[in-house]
C-alpha cells in the first residue's frame, strides 16, 4: 500500500512538475520539512532532471499544455464543442464522484482502492471479466494532452497487469496522443467521448424507466391516469376534478394533480425532503391560474417523464 501511495505521489509530480513537491511530501507522507526537502532533491534529480552533453537541464515532458491562440486559430485543431454537462465546473472532488459514478452506471466494477493524482484519481476495475486501468484528469477544456499520458496509462495498464487502460478528461488530446493511443490500444475520452458516454447512461435509464411505468399515452393527464396499471400505485379521485397518486401500503399521497377540461392545469409533488408535506407546501411541477388559462411547466411528455423518475424513487 506504502509503494502504491508513492507511486502515485510521483505520478502525480510528473504530471504537474510545477507543483511545491516539497510541501506536496509533507501533506501526503506527513513528513517534516528537512525529511520532505531530502526525499523532493531525490525524486528532482531522478525523475524530473535530465542532463545532455553539456550537463544543461532539460525540461521534463509535460502532459498537459495549454493551447495558444495560434493552436485555436489553426483549422487543423478544431476547437472543442460545448458539450451538455459542465465538467469544467466540479471542482477535483465532484469530478472524482462524477466519474465513478458514469463508469459504474456503464458497467464498469471499480476496486476499492483509488490512487488519488493531483488533478483526479486512479481507478482498477473490471468489465466483461477483463482489467482496465482507468486515468481521469481534470484538465482545463483550454489543454492538450500529449502523448507523455498515453504512456503513462500504458505504463499504469503494464504495472497493475491489466488487458485495457482508459484515459477520461474533459480536455482535448493532441494529434499525436491519439497517434499513440491507438499504437497503445489505449482508449481516450474528451469532453465529446463523456459526452456521448452520458448519452448512453441516460438512454439506458429511460428505458429501464419505461419498462417500470405505462408508455406515454398522449397526454399527461391518460398517461397519470394509466398509473394504475402498475400494481404498487393507486389512484383516488377528490372533489374539485383532483386526484392522489398513492404507493400501496403508505396513506400519504405521493403526488396530487388536477384536471380540467381534460387537461392538467395542477401537479404538485407531495414528499419533500422524505417527508409528507400539503398541497400548499409541496413542489410544484404544473401550476396555473384561477381560470386555468396561463399554465406554467413542462410539456406534457416531458412532464410525466418528470414524474416517473420522481416516483421510481419509492420503488427503489
Amino acid at each position: 500500500m506504502q509503494n502504491t501511495k508513492f507511486s502515485g505521489i510521483i505520478q502525480e509530480i510528473l504530471e504537474n512538475p510545477n507543483t511545491d513537491i516539497v510541501e506536496l511530501l509533507q501533506d501526503k507522507l506527513h513528513l517534516p520539512q528537512d525529511k520532505a526537502e531530502v526525499l523532493a532533491n531525490r525524486i528532482e534529480k531522478q525523475y524530473l532532471q535530465t542532463t545532455n552533453n553539456d550537463n544543461t537541464k532539460q525540461p521534463p515532458i509535460k502532459i498537459a499544455t495549454e493551447k495558444t491562440p495560434e493552436t485555436k486559430q489553426n483549422p487543423q485543431q478544431p476547437l472543442q464543442k460545448e458539450t451538455s454537462y459542465a465538467l469544467a465546473s466540479l471542482s477535483n472532488k465532484e469530478f472524482e464522484a462524477f466519474t465513478k459514478w458514469l463508469l459504474q452506471e456503464l458497467g464498469y466494477n471499480i476496486q476499492p482502492e483509488k490512487i488519488p493524482t493531483f488533478l483526479g484519481v486512479d481507478y482498477l476495475a473490471t468489465k466483461n471479466n477483463s482489467k482496465t486501468t482507468i486515468l481521469t484528469r481534470k484538465y482545463p477544456p483550454t489543454c492538450l494532452v500529449s502523448e507523455a499520458a498515453v504512456l503513462l496509462a500504458q505504463q499504469a495498464k503494464h504495472n497493475y497487469q491489466c488487458e485495457h487502460a482508459l484515459i477520461l478528461t474533459p480536455a482535448m488530446f493532441s494529434d499525436k496522443a491519439k497517434l499513440y493511443a491507438k499504437a497503445c490500444n489505449v482508449e481516450l475520452w474528451d469532453a465529446q467521448k463523456i459526452d456521448e458516454k452520458i448519452l448512453e447512461v441516460k438512454k439506458k435509464t429511460e428505458l429501464a424507466v419505461q419498462m417500470v411505468f405505462p408508455m406515454y399515452k398522449g397526454t399527461l393527464l391518460a398517461s397519470l391516469l394509466a398509473l394504475t396499471e402498475h400494481k404498487k400505485f393507486l389512484i383516488e379521485q377528490r372533489v374539485g376534478e383532483k386526484y392522489d397518486v398513492f404507493f400501496i401500503g403508505v396513506k400519504f399521497p405521493l403526488l396530487t394533480f388536477q384536471e380540467q377540461n381534460g387537461k392538467v392545469v395542477r401537479l404538485i409533488y407531495r414528499i419533500k425532503y422524505n417527508e409528507p408535506v400539503g398541497e400548499n407546501d409541496g413542489e410544484a411541477l404544473i401550476k396555473c391560474d384561477r381560470n386555468g388559462t396561463h399554465c406554467s411547466g413542462p410539456n406534457d411528455a416531458e412532464a410525466y417523464a418528470q414524474v416517473t423518475e420522481y416516483l421510481e424513487q419509492f420503488l427503489e
